[in-house]
């Protein structure tokens, strides 16, 4: 057999295979550079550059206050939530819209801090009432169950504890401060916007 033949058919058959399994060149440009690779088209995801909230108006933008955190159990009460969570921002916009003038921004913040007060009252005589039912259960299982007159006691004493940070709270609220500033911070700034704008469309339409 002619070994040069075989040889070269043996080249002839590989020769396609080789070809197509070898990498293909990179384009270059005219000085030689390679191709910048693509930005892979639809398969690109934005993701915007500021958190979702930043564009939100300030009313809805999160508020952590130390108070806030040191009393979170005290702050997922139903009725103090509920109370956070009213649109105070577009209250004082309305106003401020609608009476521009420094005593009703006033009457506005008091009727918010009153409205906190009644909240915190309400707080007090729930668990005012449930300490008075505590202790007499308290009372009627005296010496029977050690134990469970002792949780009994510091269920009391949590409360107690808890009454006392709602009568602080009540007295810092009727200076502006405490749990109520948030509110009042938002408050004030939809008034001094609605002020503003009701100014300048005054402005305008002269």
């Amino acid at each position: 057999m002619n070994l040069r033949k075989l040889f070269s058919r043996k080249a002839t058959q590989t020769g396609p295979v080789a070809a197509a399994a070898a990498p293909a060149a990179r384009d270059t440009d005219s000085e030689g550079s390679a191709d910048a690779p693509s930005d892979g088209g639809g398969n690109v995801i934005a993701f915007p550059l500021r958190p979702d909230w930043y564009e939100f108006s300030p009313e809805a933008r999160p508020a952590v206050t130390p108070d806030a955190v040191r009393f979170k159990g005290m702050m997922n009460e139903p009725e103090i939530t509920a109370f956070f969570h009213e649109n105070y921002f577009a209250y004082g916009r309305h106003n401020g819209s609608h009476y521009r003038n420094h005593e009703a921004l006033e009457q506005g913040r008091q009727a918010r801090i009153a409205q906190f007060q009644n909240v915190l009252t309400e707080l007090f005589e729930r668990k005012q009432t449930k300490i008075n039912k505590l202790q007499s259960e308290l009372l009627a299982i005296e010496g029977i169950s050690p134990l469970t007159s002792a949780q009994l006691r510091l269920a009391c004493e949590h409360l107690k504890r808890d009454i006392e940070v709602l009568r602080e709270q009540s007295d810092l609220a009727s200076s502006g401060k405490g749990w109520i500033r948030e509110a009042l911070n938002r408050y004030e700034t939809g008034f001094a916007k609605g002020l503003r704008e009701a100014l300048e469309f005054d402005l305008l339409a002269r």
